[in-house]
């Protein structure tokens, strides 16, 4: 049976589905993990560099299901233990979101009023400001000296 690679237009197509981005503001991103990844689909934490980590690419990816993080604890020969953080794509979840590119992006979806059968009563909305209180005068508390 033929099994479906995630090639860099899958990867764009189910970028711009679940972040709701124009599937050519995806490319250089979709290029970027591509190139990271194994061909098993996962990467050591620590091979992203500060312009991975400071867009927050990896987080956003995996907020929207196309990646997972998991933690391996291993025992080193002097008997400390080792952490290895990786991550991996989420490969049905890429190859679905991808099928899916043809409808409208998931963000766009969403209705605009999404309290539209109004479960949320007006007045929840409002923000009132705080009634000034005088401050009392003279007035001693159990934590002032006596």
């Amino acid at each position: 049976m033929f099994d479906e690679q995630i090639t860099p237009e899958v990867l764009c197509k189910a970028i711009a589905y679940q972040l709701g981005y124009p599937e050519a503001a995806t490319r250089d991103l979709a290029m970027r993990l591509l190139n990271m990844f194994s061909d098993d689909g996962t990467v050591l934490d620590n091979s992203f560099d500060p312009i991975d980590r400071g867009d927050n690419d990896i987080y956003a990816l995996e907020d929207a299901g196309l990646l997972t993080n998991a933690s391996d604890e291993e025992t080193i020969y002097d008997g400390r233990t080792w952490r290895i953080q990786r991550w991996k794509m989420n490969k049905p979840n890429i190859l679905k979101y991808a099928k899916r590119s043809k409808e409208k992006p998931f963000l766009e979806a969403i209705p605009d009023n999404v309290y539209a059968n109004g479960d949320i009563p007006d007045d929840a909305w409002r923000h009132d400001e705080p009634e000034e209180q005088a401050p009392a005068e003279n007035k001693q508390t159990s934590y002032q000296a006596r």
